[in-house]
């Protein structure tokens, strides 16, 4: 009975912090683990934290001693110590499309995010790690975008798609996935000129607003004029502001207006 407090003591001191490496490298474990968890301090003063994948100390430090140095080689050979690939950082990026979505409907241009996010880039993508991306790939994913497609799509198209690409790599960037020296090749924008949508002149204006004046007052009831009025003073406030009918002008109220 008296060496029970030594059964005790020895069964927490199991899971105390062990140090390695002259105490650069450190063993722990999370208090919802049964693994073992090692951490160092990078030349850049951040810590590294990685598991070593065992609950057996012996086996623990082999690893962790194994992960420690395979980290020193990647830092002197100007290599990420950590990676993803593409398709795990776009799920991130098409998270925060999809509350923009949630939280505001009329947002369609987060809706075409998602739809290129889902249908293109993460198919081609999906399964390279982010450092491992070529110009030869971006290449590959320009000429089966035209095949996926069946044309070669307008430059606002492909702005659309380089900037959404574009996002997954800042994002690895900014999360210490690519090495500040490692350049990941970016799509390029290589449409045609685009053409300019034909637009009514001004004489042509002038008939149309003075047509529908009359227009207005011919509905089939008086219910149909009303609605008519309605649809003239839409058409004068889109030719007044130049606003776009749909999505920039549904939100529109009257506060919104400045007299």
């Amino acid at each position: 009975m008296n060496n029970l407090p030594l059964l005790f003591s020895s069964a927490t001191t199991e899971h105390e912090p062990l140090k390695l490496l002259d105490g650069l490298l450190t063993l722990y474990k999370r208090p919802n683990s049964h693994q073992w968890q090692c951490r160092f301090k990078l030349s850049t003063g951040a810590w590294h934290c990685a598991s070593t994948g065992s609950d057996q100390v012996a086996e623990a430090t082999t690893q962790a001693i194994a992960i420690y140095e395979t980290v020193k080689v990647k830092i002197a050979s100007d290599l990420a110590i950590k990676t993803r690939t593409f398709r795990q950082l776009a799920t991130q990026e098409l998270a925060m499309a999809a509350r923009v979505v949630q939280a505001n409907p009329n947002k369609r241009t987060h809706v075409d995010y998602i739809h290129i996010y889902t249908k293109y880039l993460i198919p081609f993508f999906g399964n390279y790690q982010i450092n491992d991306i070529t110009q030869e790939m971006v290449d590959d994913y320009v000429a089966w975008r035209i095949s996926k497609m069946g044309k070669n799509p307008k430059t606002y198209t492909q702005r659309r798609h380089a900037g959404l690409y574009k996002r997954v790599i800042e994002r690895a960037r900014d999360q210490g996935l690519i090495h500040r020296h490692r350049t990941i090749p970016l799509l390029e924008v290589n449409a045609d000129r685009a053409e300019i949508r034909p637009a009514f002149n001004q004489q042509e204006v002038n008939y149309l607003l003075e047509y529908m004046r009359g227009w207005e007052r011919f509905g089939r009831n008086q219910r149909s004029n009303h609605m008519r009025r309605l649809c003239r003073v839409y058409v004068e406030f889109l030719l007044g502001t130049g606003i776009r009918q749909g999505t920039e002008s549904m939100p529109i109220r009257w506060r919104s207006l400045q007299w």
